[in-house]
């Protein structure tokens, strides 16, 4: 029964329509039968009637992304004439009924995003004409049954994100025309079958967030060419990561991550021209990146994170001979030096470029300037020394750079403004200034981990005025500015003068570090005022 329809979907199920021309009905142009009901995202909520059993011509039933609720009723079985059922993206719960056996001409299942209980009933197996199975994002255990090896129709195969358990059974080999299988986050455990690598027709091969052990074949990319996503990252596999992945002309997705993959990374990139995203592939022996050159001609190349990979030596300056729109540019945690390449100023579509954790030294180049896209720089914990070029000023979209530990010297461009992203202006010059005094009394910056969306340093210090200010204060500074810092809270007039001119300074870093330019502090007030304040400090 339907206990809520908020878009007024059911308003034409009534008998002052002929039901053919209901929302959501179709019909066959013969016998005005109902042959379909499709009702996809409309809202609604209840649950499923078992009379829907009745509609014998049925053969497309789509309740796809609603909030159906309670079981899937047995009578589904009754529409021995359904080819498509899709209950995915709902609520419901219990188990699978074992009789959707009898609904014998189905082609595609999908009963995902539920919360769906028990095992994955064999009977599933019998379905002869089934290209598609969908089942992820259940609560599903008890494993995948060797039968499902049967469904030789099977095209598509998802069971991702089910604590099933248990191994992959060998007989899925006998899938042949399979094309995608999803099987991430199944708590598997054990090698992939090698008949796994026969299925030649696979182009989603995704079984990440496992406890799959074993190598990879050498011939991987030659007995599965076709492959467009491969997913194995958070598993256990070791060995060589195969050279002959060269040969999957089609790869847009290579995701490796979190492995135990030894050797150098031997993958000729020349023809994976379709690659968008390369993620890590573990700590393998001390690699020269020499493999960087062969990505020039991955045009469409937009992340590519290769962080704790242990590679070393120098930054090819072919690094700057990546895909324009590469926008994730991760090195950090491996043992590169020298000089940080100027071409690297090619790559105008980062917005997230992390070299932290290396040995880099010399200068930043000054073509960092052109990246104008970039919002996030983390620089740390390397060698870097002068000054900082004052062509990071030109970025107006930075939110985050991270240059600490490093031998630099001189000033951060005035223009920056701590990651609100404005134009170079004199209210930015006062933001800039405002958010420093601010890390000056607090001594807190404004990516300190006690910050998010909801509370920033401007935030933080604001909610604390004007009664609260010491609480936010260093207690370095004020012991600093106190011998006895309890005296501060004494009500003599000197301690009391003292703590009103640091309240005044806390202040003038809240007003000149507002959001809108137009509402900031003048430079010239702020001037006046804090000699004001210098004036008072030194009279007491």
């Amino acid at each position: 029964m339907i206990t809520k329809d908020p878009y007024g979907v059911l308003t034409s199920w009534n008998e002052s329509f002929p039901f053919c021309d209901w929302d959501g009905v179709s019909c066959g142009k013969r016998h005005k039968r109902v042959t379909a009901l499709k009702m996809n995202s409309k809202g609604l909520e209840g649950s499923l009637s078992p009379h829907v059993g009745n509609l014998s011509f049925l053969r497309e039933f789509l309740l796809t992304n609603n909030s159906f609720k309670g079981t899937i009723p047995h009578e589904v079985s009754h529409l021995s004439r359904l080819r498509a059922l899709y209950l995915n993206k709902n609520k419901f719960s219990g188990v699978i009924p074992t009789n959707l056996s009898s609904c014998t001409k189905l082609e595609r299942l999908d009963l995902g995003n539920n919360k769906l209980v028990g095992s994955i009933p064999i009977e599933i197996s019998f379905l002869s004409k089934l290209n598609t199975l969908a089942l992820d994002k259940n609560l599903l255990t008890g494993g995948i049954s060797p039968f499902m090896g049967n469904i030789t129709s099977m095209e598509l195969f998802s069971i991702a994100r089910n604590p099933l358990g248990g191994s992959i059974p060998d007989t899925l080999g006998c899938l042949k025309g399979l094309k995608g299988i999803y099987f991430g986050g199944c708590n598997l455990n054990g090698t992939i079958p090698r008949s796994i690598y026969n299925l030649s027709l696979l182009s989603d091969f995704t079984m990440a967030e496992n406890q799959l052990t074993g190598s990879l074949p050498l011939a991987f990319g030659v007995m599965l060419p076709n492959l467009v996503i491969i997913q194995l990252s958070v598993n256990q596999l070791s060995g060589l990561l195969p050279q002959s992945i060269s040969n999957c002309s089609k790869l847009e997705f290579l995701e490796m991550i979190n492995n135990s993959f030894s050797g150098k990374i031997s993958i000729d990139f020349t023809n994976l021209r379709e690659i968008n995203s390369i993620n890590h592939y573990g700590h393998g022996e001390v690699d020269e990146m020499k493999f960087i050159g062969s990505l020039k001609n991955s045009s469409k190349l937009k992340l590519l994170e290769l962080s704790y990979c242990n590679f070393q030596g120098v930054l090819p300056s072919s690094i700057g001979n990546l895909s324009s729109q590469l926008s994730f540019l991760h090195l950090d945690g491996n043992q590169l030096h020298g000089n940080l390449p100027s071409s690297i100023g090619n790559l105008v579509g980062l917005t997230t470029f992390s070299l932290a954790t290396n040995r880099f030294t010399g200068k930043i180049p000054s073509t960092i300037g052109m990246l104008n896209n970039l919002q996030i720089a983390s620089f740390y914990e390397n060698q870097f020394s002068g000054q900082i070029p004052d062509e990071i000023g030109n970025l107006s979209m930075l939110i985050e750079l991270d240059l600490d530990s490093n031998n630099l010297e001189g000033y951060i461009p005035s223009s920056l403004e701590y990651g609100l992203g404005n134009e170079m202006t004199a209210s930015g010059d006062v933001y800039s200034f405002g958010i420093l005094l601010l890390e000056v009394m607090t001594r807190k910056s404004p990516t300190n981990d006690i910050f998010n969306d909801d509370l920033n340093l401007h935030k933080f210090v604001y909610m604390a005025l004007p009664d609260h200010v010491l609480n936010v204060i260093d207690s370095e500074l004020l012991n600093f500015l106190q011998e006895d810092a309890s005296a501060m809270q004494t009500s003599t007039p000197d301690a009391m003068k003292m703590e009103e001119s640091l309240a005044s300074i806390v202040k003038i870093g809240v007003l000149c570090s507002v959001d809108s330019p137009p509402q900031r502090m003048n430079i010239e007030n702020v001037v006046h005022e804090l000699q004001h304040i210098l004036d008072t400090l030194q009279n007491i």
